[in-house]
């Protein structure tokens, strides 16, 4: 993974500023590369080989015009593509290790099924490099932190820790490294019948080793206790909070590698989060742990 300065590439597959305003704060090259995929087999079946020149034209002078409505600092380097796999596309667009900025289906307050798309979850499942995801709305970037969003990991963490700690020292921003832990929900209480002080030694249990657990991730890691915050309650709701109430410009947080089942079982937490945040949330590929390969 490269360090900054980045060139990332800013996929633009809507009418929605959001990416290209992230992007314009994020990059710090001499021009923003902005990408669109059209698919490939449905213009030329519509509109046939030479008709297909028309269209790239069209989408060239609307990728051109978003980006002059937006009045971004930077000048744009305009990439129109055709493919059948956009996903693949617009990780060829960022290259292997360069972060690819891309805007999500659903607005930051909005109440949508759809949330990522289905463009931004193959992206994310195939990803080698940073991913991040961009309410597509975003007027501004946070003047807060850049928050870590930590399971208190292994190395598994590394690149996660590296890719916050460069924003953070690049953009001059301060870095929170934030741990969320929940209680047992109301049916586990009830379930197993607990008095009041039973549950009361359970609670502070649960806290205690939240603490442990951080302040080791911390000291591991080279974290000061000021940079780091124990949160409690639940876990995506726990950091959106937090990121909101700090204006935080970015949260970046672990996107672990998932197999058939895991996908097939429901959104991870990463991706839950990308979908869910007022900001941006760099999703940076994990790679499993020396316990992990070998298990």
């Amino acid at each position: 993974m490269t360090s900054a300065p980045w060139n990332p590439a800013i996929a633009s597959e809507s009418s929605e500023p959001g990416p290209l305003r992230f992007g314009d704060w994020f990059t710090e090259s001499d021009e923003l590369h902005v990408v669109r995929v059209i698919g490939e087999s449905f213009v030329r079946g519509v509109f046939g080989a030479h008709g297909s020149q028309g269209v790239l034209g069209q989408e060239r002078r609307q990728l051109q015009q978003l980006v002059t409505d937006a009045r971004l600092r930077h000048a744009a380097r305009i990439d129109v593509r055709q493919s059948d796999d956009v996903s693949a596309a617009l990780r060829d667009a960022a290259g292997p290790s360069e972060p690819l900025i891309l805007g999500r289906r659903a607005r930051s307050r909005a109440q949508a099924m759809v949330r990522l798309g289905p463009v931004a979850r193959r992206v994310l499942r195939a990803a080698q490099g940073p991913v991040i995801m961009v309410p597509p709305a975003l007027e501004r970037v946070g003047a807060g932190p850049v928050l870590l969003a930590t399971a208190c990991g292994g190395s598994e963490e590394a690149a996660v820790i590296r890719f916050a700690r460069d924003v953070a020292a690049h953009k001059r921003r301060p870095l929170l490294a934030v741990h969320a832990f929940d209680l047992p929900d109301p049916e586990y209480r009830s379930g197993f019948a607990l008095s009041t002080p039973a549950l009361g030694h359970l609670e502070r249990e649960r806290r205690e080793r939240a603490e442990r657990r951080l302040a080791l991730w911390a000291d591991e890691n080279g974290f000061s206790h000021a940079d780091t915050r124990l949160l409690q309650g639940d876990e995506l709701e726990s950091i959106v909070s937090l990121a909101e109430s700090l204006d935080a410009a970015l949260v970046v947080s672990a996107a672990p590698p998932r197999g058939p089942w895991e996908v097939m079982s429901g959104p991870s937490f990463s991706s839950d989060l990308a979908s869910h945040a007022g900001c941006a949330v760099a999703l940076i590929p994990a790679l499993p742990s020396a316990a992990q390969a070998r298990a």
